[in-house]
């Protein structure tokens, strides 16, 4: 029921709200037609929840009710006193009710129009940031009201107001420190809402991530128990409100509340599982950001083929711009601080009840999609292959990351047809911007269950070391561990592993892979193909013909399956890892025997065989995927052992002239200098049998490196070993 008031009563009511204590009488004349007075009896409904919603109340008397439907369920979440707003966020939002409220008692408000807001915020601007200071405190109220049970075992008025009585607020921005190493262990925090990282060294004294430490979860517990300095760094992955405790204030919520010990001890047995979990160099990742960086793709599509291929991994929801519109009933989002405030009180209670959260971004920098890579622990910049890039739609600092271990991963997405042979081009859009990964997809679901497997850390990368010819049992037991229905995502290797390897990632099949090698190592041997040895026994032209027969102008990056190789680098002494270019140069320098074959040039570089620096890889496949297969075929080289002395070269030469049907004790060059690759081969098997997940050693012992005409023994061999050798293993790798 409207009243028409006089302007002094209708003056005195606006005065009567904080907020508008500065409106004086003059400036009041413009103002007071637009304002109204209601009445309402106790048991009315004001308005009701989804109900259009231009104008902000206040309660002149009375008490009223707030109610909110959640589901089916519709509760009562507070009750509203004289000199309170009502709804006050759609205020700013110019959207739909949010809640219901019902009048306990008798009821006078002062119903301020919007047109009487803009008149109001114009002649006193900064009314906009105290609302804006009001509502955060009420959203502030609501979080802890939620997680006050679970800490204080206690959510009533009296100790909601003693837990803010004794806290200190905290607000950090993305990439700040809360705390560092080192520093005094002096204080307690509590998580309002936000997402932290805890960092140490590792072993080999880089940071990693060893806690992931979201709302409602205690920060420094250890420290001030113990009263021992912080062991960890402690950073903003987005910005965290927290509430901090002193030792003083800690002392009095342990005597007065002894659940809090209890909800302590929770947090660290939680917390060092999660350490157990996580490995070097990982995180666990929530929230997956999908940015279409191509004009045409439909973005909800890709979102919710990722969301069917994540579920089997945990529950996992979605969120885009028209949904987040929808729940909170405006029409766009704004980049205001109680609207941005509000959305991260919602979203970050949804992240609670998901193992992932899709956020899909709309097609410019818009406040939805600044506040979508925030969030981000992992960004999803995807295109259709042979689409033109949109990147410059998303040019803005917002996607400026420092590389540091709170960062999020950032990976391309090709998208591909069902029918496309093999990707192309792949090069142009890495050389946009700096990526963690790429992954090709065609409108398969096992293309987006590697995806999911990357994505949940449960990917399984594979990796094959030098050996020689001895190296074709890498092939059998690939057969072995598909057959076993274990998905490969990444694969890896040195030497001849880098032979084979990049065979199982082009997808060959065992016809077409015992064809090539057939043809181009053992029909077409390009061992044999001997030279002045100046620089190389062997000419090398036959190898790199053959190598270019075989890939042809393949380039690592368009591979289905994610492929590296390693080379050793001769010129600056260190190790090459090859993830991108031709694949026959990174084959050739891989599998480059110094003094046997050419070196091969890159850069004013001379590379050789990977062997020399690191004949399996395990250590560089821990960084790429999370559970790895090592196969080592190296070890042994079969030199004879037997002979007091080296004969000298002649009697060499006289007994292959004279006596050409009997062996040689002695071994060739080609021998020693293939064997000389190996030597580190032994030493590191050890210390990768204690890392890697899965180490799988063939039976190859008996075959000599030079073996190449026993190519189906071999294979037949490791397809054998590994068919038996998994089964004991496949636990591990799921």
């Amino acid at each position: 029921m409207l009243a028409a008031k006089p302007p002094q009563i209708l003056l005195n009511d606006l005065k009567s709200c904080c907020l508008f204590q500065n409106i004086d009488a003059f400036d009041f004349e413009a103002i007071h037609p637009l304002l109204h007075r209601v009445s309402i009896s106790a048991g009315d409904t004001l308005f009701r929840q989804n109900d259009d919603g231009e104008t902000l109340f206040i309660i002149i008397e009375g008490q009223l009710n707030i109610h909110r439907t959640q589901g089916t369920t519709c509760v009562c979440i507070g009750q509203l006193d004289a000199g309170k707003l009502i709804d006050e966020m759609q205020v700013l939002n110019c959207g739909k009710r949010t809640s219901t409220i019902t009048a306990i008692t008798d009821a006078e408000l002062l119903e301020v129009s919007q047109a009487a807001w803009n008149h109001i915020i114009k002649i006193d601007p900064c009314i906009l940031q105290r609302l804006t200071d009001i509502i955060l405190k009420q959203l502030r109220h609501e979080q802890l009201h939620r997680l006050l049970p679970t800490i204080l075992g206690s959510s009533d008025d009296a100790t909601l107001e003693e837990f803010e009585r004794e806290t200190e607020l905290l607000h950090l921005k993305r990439g700040e420190a809360l705390f560092r190493r080192g520093d005094k262990g002096d204080a307690l925090y509590v998580v309002i809402h936000g997402h932290l990282h805890a960092i140490a060294k590792n072993q080999n004294g880089h940071d990693v991530v060893i806690g992931d430490i979201t709302q409602g979860e205690l920060v420094g517990e250890m420290g001030i128990l113990t009263n021992d300095n912080r062991s960890a760094d402690v950073y903003a992955v987005r910005d965290c409100e927290l509430a901090k405790w002193s030792q003083s204030s800690f002392q009095y919520f342990i005597s007065k509340y002894p659940s809090l010990l209890m909800h302590i001890t929770n947090n660290l047995i939680h917390r060092q599982r999660e350490n157990l979990q996580l490995k070097s160099g990982s995180h666990a990742i929530k929230n997956i950001v999908v940015i279409a960086i191509s004009s045409d793709l439909n973005a909800e599509v890709f979102s919710k083929h990722l969301i069917s291929a994540l579920t089997p991994h945990g529950a996992a929801a979605h969120f885009c711009g028209k949904r987040i519109a929808d729940i909170f009933c405006i029409q766009n989002l704004v980049q205001n601080d109680a609207q941005m405030a509000r959305l991260s009180a919602y979203l970050d209670e949804q992240e609670e009840h998901y193992r992932f959260v899709i956020y899909q971004t709309d097609n410019s920098m818009t406040a939805w999609t600044k506040h979508c890579i925030q969030r981000a622990d992992h960004i999803l910049y995807v295109a259709h292959s042979d689409a033109q890039s949109t990147y410059e739609r998303f040019d803005d600092d917002t996607l400026h990351f420092q590389e540091d271990v709170i960062a999020p991963k950032q990976s391309l997405i090709l998208l591909h047809h069902k029918h496309c042979s093999l990707p192309k081009g792949t090069a142009k859009w890495l050389s946009k911007r700096k990526f963690d990964n790429h992954h090709h997809i065609r409108r398969y679901v096992r293309d987006f269950q590697r995806l999911a497997r990357f994505i949940s850390e449960k990917s399984v990368g594979l990796v094959f070391g030098g050996g020689g010819a001895r190296g074709f049992a890498h092939y059998g037991v690939y057969m072995a561990i598909k057959q076993a229905g274990i998905a490969v995502d990444y694969i890896g290797g040195t030497s001849m592993g880098a032979l084979i390897g990049a065979q199982c990632a082009l997808g060959w099949d065992l016809e077409k892979m015992l064809h090539m090698n057939n043809e181009y190592l053992i029909k077409s041997n390009p061992f044999k193909e001997y030279t002045i040895p100046i620089i190389a026994l062997l000419k090398g032209k036959l190898l790199k013909k053959n190598m270019q027969k075989t890939f042809g102008s393949i380039q690592i990056e368009d591979l289905w399956t994610n492929f590296f190789c390693i080379s050793s680098n001769l010129s600056c002494s260190k190790m090459m890892i090859h993830q991108q270019g031709p694949l026959e140069r990174a084959i050739r320098a891989s599998t480059a025997i110094p003094g046997i074959t050419v070196p091969v040039m890159e850069n004013q570089n001379i590379l050789v065989d990977g062997g020399l620096v690191n004949n399996i890889p395990g250590d560089i496949m821990q960084k790429l995927c999370h559970k790895v297969i090592v196969v080592d075929v190296g070890g042994k080289s079969h030199l004879d052992n037997t002979m007091h002395e080296m004969p000298a070269a002649w009697e060499i030469i006289g007994q292959r002239l004279f006596s050409p049907n009997s062996k040689s004790q002695a071994p060739s060059i080609i021998d020693v200098l293939m064997s000389s690759t190996l030597i580190n081969s032994s030493s590191k098997a050890n210390s990768v049998k204690q890392d890697v997940d899965v180490y799988l050693r063939p039976p190859i012992d008996n075959y000599k490196l030079l073996d190449f005409s026993k190519i189906d023994e071999l294979i037949d061999l490791g397809y054998q070993y590994a068919c038996s050798e998994i089964q004991q293993h496949q636990h591990k790798l799921q």
